[in-house]
């Protein structure tokens, strides 16, 4: 009587991530021990080259497992939307909000459970023009963090690192006029701009909630315009920020749409997933299930 073939699971890890190849040892052994052959095509711990690895995964591989952060997760995800692959994530960065999101066990052997039991969800992945991205957009204050503050500060403070680079470059930025088209309704224009974030489910940025009743799976995104006097008066909301309900803040404009544009006068880098990928203005959609998780 022939044997059935183990499973076969792609690991990909970002070397770079706080604690990424660390992360992803600890993966292999538990995914070998539990019976699971681990591929081993090349580039498998280079975010760079993850797009290729994934294309040229063979097609024994069931299944991928990323190691890392958020950043780490979206250099795969155009690889993973190709191949319609499932993919488990195995938090090892900084903010991990796509674990978040899902509810997903920090311990190996407890992810290493949920691969075996097959379980999937499919959730919604937004994009930034042709960008695609799982978490968060950002303009303005997040994008000069996320250029700014190094991964050595990161893997030594983990999510505090935003936040003292936050207050690092805030004194010197200026806020902007930001114009907001929809197709539900008129465009809105917002002035004094410190902070715009469109974010795809519930958890962005380090620890922060958009709203209360945001999934991964709604089909809209949620886009929050952050526009104090000072940039320093959020601080005094920040458990509205917190709690999700930012939205019924004067100083925060909230729009919930499956479709919006953003305009600018001024050239503005746009982070997608905590890298800057886009330029405005930039058309933000959302594309219901495209992806496959296991969760």
């Amino acid at each position: 009587m022939s044997q059935e073939p183990r499973p076969t699971v792609l690991v990909l890890w970002n070397a770079k991530a706080r604690h990424g190849a660390e992360r992803a040892s600890e993966f292999c052994h538990a995914l070998q021990d539990a019976g699971f052959d681990i591929d081993e095509t090349p580039g498998r711990d280079d975010p760079a080259c993850f797009s290729e690895t994934l294309r040229n995964a063979p097609q024994k591989v069931s299944a991928v497992a990323v190691c890392g952060g958020d950043g780490t997760l979206n250099s795969a995800l155009e690889g993973l939307l190709v191949r319609r692959l499932p993919v488990l994530f195995v938090a090892a960065g900084t903010a991990n909000n796509s674990a978040r999101n899902l509810g997903l066990p920090r311990e190996v052997d407890a992810l290493v459970e949920l691969l075996k039991s097959k379980r999937e969800r499919l959730v919604d992945v937004g994009f930034a023009n042709a960008t695609p991205f799982l978490t968060v957009c950002g303009i303005g204050l997040s994008t000069l963090v996320n250029t700014s503050v190094s991964g050595r500060v990161k893997r030594w403070l983990g999510p505090l690192a935003f936040l003292v680079q936050l207050f690092i470059v805030a004194w010197s930025s200026r806020p902007f006029r930001l114009q907001l088209s929809v197709v539900e309704g008129k465009p809105l224009e917002c002035r004094n701009v410190h902070q715009v974030s469109v974010v795809n489910g519930r958890y962005f940025a380090t620890g922060l909630t958009v709203t209360e009743d945001a999934t991964l799976d709604d089909g809209t995104l949620d886009i929050l315009c952050v526009h104090f006097r000072k940039w320093w008066h959020g601080f005094f909301s920040l458990t509205h920020f917190l709690r999700g309900t930012s939205g019924k803040l004067a100083e925060v404009t909230h729009v919930r749409t499956a479709d919006a544009t953003l305009f600018c006068r001024r050239g503005k880098g746009v982070d997608v997933d905590g890298d800057v990928k886009e330029q405005l203005p930039v058309r933000f959609t959302v594309k219901a299930g495209a992806l496959r998780v296991i969760a």
